[in-house]
C-alpha cells in the first residue's frame, strides 16, 4: 500500500472530499489522489506539479497555515515535507485545527528502515528523516488522538481526533537505540 492508497481510502466517504499535501514536490501523490479539492503546499515545486492540484501555494507551511482565516475543513491531510521532528509536529498540530470532523492525519516516512535514514540533518539519498519522533511523542501526550503507523511505504503514521485513547508509557530520550528496542510499541506499528 503507497501513502496515495490509504488517502483514496481515507477520502472515500467524504462528499466533496477535500485534501491537503504538504510537501508535495513533483506531485506524484497529487496525481494520483481522487479528491474533490485538493490543495498542495511546497517551498520548492517541480513545474508539472500544478496540473494535479486544484489549489497550489509555494511557499511553507508555515506560512501557509498562518494565511488561512477560517478552518478549512480538510478530509485528509498528508504530511510529506520537511522530515524534520520540530516542523512535522507544527504542521500536525496546525493541520488538526483544520481538519473536518471524522477527518485524518498521514504522516510519510515514520518507519524509517535504517539509522542513516533518520538521521538529521540529510546524510544520505534515502531518507526518512525522524518524523518517527513525532509519532511517538503524540502516542505518550495525547490521550485525545488516535495514533499509529501502518507497516508500508515506510510507515504511514495515521493521526485521527478520538474521545479517549491510553498512552504508551515513555520516560526515555527518543534514539534510535529505543526505536530499534520498543518499534512496534512505539510507534503503534500495525500490518498493512
Amino acid at each position: 500500500m503507497m501513502r496515495w492508497d490509504l488517502c483514496n481510502k481515507w477520502l472515500a466517504p467524504f462528499h466533496p472530499s477535500r485534501f491537503l499535501e504538504i510537501g508535495v514536490r513533483r506531485g506524484i501523490t497529487g496525481r494520483a489522489i481522487t479528491a474533490d479539492c485538493k490543495l498542495g503546499v511546497d517551498p520548492a515545486l517541480a513545474p508539472n506539479a500544478r496540473r494535479y492540484y486544484t489549489h497550489l501555494y509555494q511557499q511553507t507551511s508555515d506560512d501557509f497555515f498562518a494565511d488561512q482565516r477560517e478552518p478549512l475543513n480538510l478530509s485528509v491531510v498528508l504530511i510529506d515535507g520537511l522530515h524534520q521532528a520540530n516542523q512535522v509536529m507544527r504542521d500536525v498540530l496546525n493541520s488538526l485545527y483544520h481538519l473536518s470532523k471524522d477527518g485524518v492525519i498521514i504522516l510519510h516516512d515514520c518507519n524509517p528502515p535504517d539509522e542513516m535514514s533518520q538521521i538529521i540533518p540529510q546524510q544520505q539519498a534515502h531518507w526518512n528523516g525522524d518524523c518517527w519522533k513525532v509519532i511517538v511523542q503524540l502516542r505518550a501526550t495525547r490521550p485525545d488522538l488516535k495514533v499509529y503507523t501502518i507497516d508500508a511505504d515506510e510507515g504511514l503514521g495515521v493521526i485521527q481526533p478520538s474521545a479517549h485513547e491510553s498512552l504508551i508509557p515513555h520516560h526515555e530520550e527518543l534514539t534510535w537505540k529505543g526505536l530499534v528496542h520498543h518499534r512496534k510499541e512505539w510507534l503503534g506499528l500495525r500490518p498493512c
